[in-house]
């Protein structure tokens, strides 16, 4: 959810860290921008990976919901 948020906000708005945190590490060119959206999007599809092997590993439970 964050990353599709933050992917929607650097879409339309290239330079918000530096309006959020008044630092201006890339003189806004929007590459530090991107660096965060794909790293939020590179650990939501891992947590995703992650969590759907441990799924598949889990034994049936007879009974369980």
């Amino acid at each position: 959810m964050l990353s599709a948020f933050l992917v929607f906000l650097t879409a339309l708005w290239k330079d918000w860290i530096e309006v959020v945190i008044r630092v201006d590490p890339d003189h806004r060119s929007g590459v530090l921008e991107w660096v965060v959206v794909l790293t939020f999007v590179a650990a939501a599809i891992a947590c995703s990976a992650l969590a759907r092997r441990e799924w598949l590993r889990s034994p049936a439970v007879p009974g369980a919901v």
